[in-house]
């Protein structure tokens, strides 16, 4: 397996769950990004856990503002792609 063929598999694996997030405490993207200080693009992506690689400085970021640990905003899916 190519070491892209791998990344993607990996990327498949792990789920954000920053919209989740987000919605428990009644907060949107547009305050995300404005809080967090990330573009709108940014915030919207995590939100809609379309976001394929998430910088740790910006992971940081959005574990600050909404005051969560990492592991709270990352799922791992369950082997054969549900979870």
């Amino acid at each position: 397996m190519s070491i892209g063929a791998h990344i993607a598999r990996l990327e498949a694996m792990i789920r954000l769950r920053v919209g989740r997030e987000l919605e428990k405490q009644g907060k949107t993207a547009y305050w995300l990004a404005r809080e967090a200080k990330v573009t709108m693009t940014v915030a919207y992506r995590l939100a809609s856990d379309q976001m394929r690689r998430v910088d740790l400085a910006v992971l940081e970021k959005v574990c600050d503002v909404l005051g969560v640990e990492p592991g709270e905003l990352l799922e791992r899916k369950a082997k054969g792609g549900k979870g």
